[in-house]
């Protein structure tokens, strides 16, 4: 058997508190009611008993005038007593004394619920019932009755015919009377068996006291009346409540089984939708908007994160619970995603970005750039994010791209330089060509100097030819070079004697320390670079050339020229393959810099220019204190 849910038990518990409740709170009223009419009528039955002595006083105050206004005539016959008390209700009898003996006796010899009133020889005898008014004076309701009682708690009269008692026995009453005050008391009556109301009210200057009572069930009786109205009230209210809980009850009941077997179906639901969201190899999180008390969204604070979201963020699932986005992903503020997720929000439009690329400090403290496939949708006061990091997939097709953007500037450097070296080998085989002619139909001096044009043309020739293997030595990464020990001012020196000799027409400056400049490199390769700058020197400058050598750590190089200069816009491109500076009619391959470029910075160096157009060029490069990239020898 299935034990009802806690929700229909505490509803039942709610339904028998309010039934109980409203017989407790009846009992109350009717306590309450029941004290309050008792007190009412103790009230009254005071204000009663209050005014019955004042009239009994009033009454006895007549009765002793009368009595007085009698004794004082010279002669008490009975005639004259008969008369007098023809005259008054209040006197029922006289009684004329002599020596201590009645010797004349008028009136009731009855001495019941009688008062004697001395005066002289003359004994009256005050009817107590009429002093009070009646002999229904003291009676009110059907068993409202009263006495009256003298200081010894002897009663002189008592209008309840149920009374059989000359004193009074009750202790409450007692103590009112030993007391000579006035009050009201509840007592149990031992001789009527039964609960009465009194009030005692003591005459003024006398021992006679009035006391009012009522039997207590007459009393209560429109209380008891009420109490039997609720009672039938309360009670058709618990049927009728008991009958409407038991079919509440059983709706609720039922009510919430289907409600306990739909919320087992959603855990299971919602368990397979977390184990799916779990295995997903996206960062699922969802996030809640944290607004400020203008209700401006200043953070958004995460709620859920699979656990695939630790592999983007760093951090563990528990970690990013409770957190918020600008806490851990700081960056997103300058970024804009922040912007794009408010905006998300507020607009309820998915936001979607298939690259974004996304720099901040992850969990592990490191700074990195990375590439993101965002989805995100809003959810009630907040959004879900599908997160993918798609870094190495987008970086792959950029190395795709970069190396598709490399083939095709290879393919264009193939083709210029297939018109480059078309164009400067047919030059030479041109001017071979026809110098042969000459020497062959020549039969003079000539042919010497037509000689030495074809040698110059055959050496333009194998330079271009020894550059083109160069270049494409290394490009091919197969231009090896060799470290050992050299001496860079010998170097210098030995470069510069062998282009001055080859140019005796130029001026060159060495300014070379006179001391030894011990590095390690290719000096090979330096030679070579040092023989191009300085050939370009003399062949754009002419006359005031310069090398200088200066050591701070690494050794730096300098040809200086006072050339026509370069312009500034051609400084950047001037190291790149087949560049020639504009404006000039100088041949050339347009490889020699590049080359030059290639061997210093294979070796760890630098090289540069710097140019002011009409003063002349500098070309600079260093020899680093450690090469790189070089074989020992």
């Amino acid at each position: 058997m299935q034990t009802r849910p806690r929700r229909v038990r505490l509803f039942a518990l709610v339904a028998l508190v309010a039934i109980v409740v409203p017989i407790v709170g009846a009992l109350w009223v009717v306590t309450r009611a029941r004290h309050a009419v008792a007190g009412q009528i103790l009230t009254s039955e005071a204000a009663l008993a209050a005014s019955t002595g004042r009239f009994l006083e009033h009454s006895l105050a007549e009765a002793h005038t009368f009595a007085a206004e009698v004794a004082a005539r010279p002669s008490l016959t009975a005639g004259e007593l008969r008369q007098d008390l023809a005259s008054t209700d209040l006197v029922r009898g006289f009684e004329v004394r002599s020596g201590g003996r009645t010797v004349l006796h008028v009136g009731s010899s009855d001495r019941k619920a009688t008062m004697p009133i001395v005066t002289g020889n003359l004994v009256t005898y005050v009817s107590l019932i009429e002093a009070i008014g009646g002999p229904g004076a003291l009676d009110h309701g059907r068993s409202g009755s009263g006495a009256i009682v003298e200081r010894n708690l002897h009663v002189l009269y008592s209008s309840d015919p149920r009374s059989k008692n000359s004193r009074l026995h009750s202790p409450a009453v007692v103590r009112l009377v030993k007391e000579w005050r006035s009050g009201t008391a509840s007592y149990r009556s031992v001789t009527l068996k039964l609960r009465r109301l009194t009030a005692f009210a003591p005459l003024p200057n006398s021992n006679l006291g009035i006391t009012i009572g009522i039997d207590e069930s007459e009393a209560l009786a429109p209380a008891d009346r009420l109490a039997s109205v609720l009672f039938l009230a309360i009670l058709a209210f618990v049927i009728v409540a008991s009958f409407i809980t038991y079919f509440v009850s059983r709706t609720l009941w039922r009510s919430e089984e289907r409600l306990r077997e739909q919320a087992e179906h959603l855990v299971v639901s919602e368990e397979r939708y977390r184990a799916t969201v779990e295995s997903l190899p996206d960062a699922v999180s969802v996030f809640a908007a944290v607004r400020d008390p203008s209700g401006e969204i200043v953070d958004f604070r995460w709620t859920f994160a699979n656990a695939a979201a630790s592999g983007i963020t760093g951090f563990s699932p528990e970690e990013l619970v409770d957190h918020t986005l600008l806490e851990v992903l700081p960056d997103h503020r300058d970024s804009g995603m922040f912007d794009a997720y408010r905006e998300l929000v507020a607009t309820g439009v998915p936001y979607e970005n298939d690259t974004l690329w996304y720099e901040d400090v992850w969990g592990d403290g490191t700074r990195r750039n990375r590439a993101f496939d965002v989805r995100a949708t809003k959810v009630a006061d907040g959004f879900v994010v599908v997160t993918r990091e798609v870094t190495d997939l987008r970086e792959a097709a950029q190395r795709l791209s970069d190396l598709a953007d490399e083939q095709k500037r290879l393919n264009d450097i193939k083709s210029e330089f297939v018109g480059v070296v078309a164009h400067d080998l047919r030059a030479p085989l041109t001017a071979i060509g026809g110098f042969a002619d000459l020497i062959a139909v020549s039969d003079t001096d000539d042919s010497r100097m037509f000689a030495g044009r074809i040698t110059a043309a055959v050496q333009r020739m194998n330079d271009l030819v020894h550059d083109v293997l160069d270049v494409s030595a290394i490009e091919a990464g197969e231009y090896h070079l060799v470290a050992e020990p050299f001496d860079v001012a010998a170097l210098v020196r030995e470069a510069a004697h062998e282009m001055s000799s080859a140019a005796p027409q130029a001026r060159l400056d060495v300014e070379v320390p006179t001391e030894e400049i011990w590095m390690t490199g290719d000096a090979n390769a330096y030679r070579r670079v040092l023989a191009n700058l300085i050939g370009n020197a003399i062949k754009y400058a002419g006359d005031g050339c310069a090398v200088e050598v200066r050591r701070d750590g690494d050794v730096t190089i300098s040809v200086v020229d006072r050339g026509p200069g370069i312009p500034a816009e051609s400084l950047e491109t001037v190291f790149d393959r087949f560049t020639r500076l504009p404006g000039t009619d100088k041949k050339g391959t347009g490889l020699g810099l590049y080359i030059c470029r290639q061997l210093v910075e294979q070796q760890g160096g630098r090289i540069w220019a710097t140019s002011v157009v009409g003063e002349g060029s500098v070309f600079a490069f260093t020899i680093p204190a450690k090469p790189a990239n070089v074989s020992a020898a």
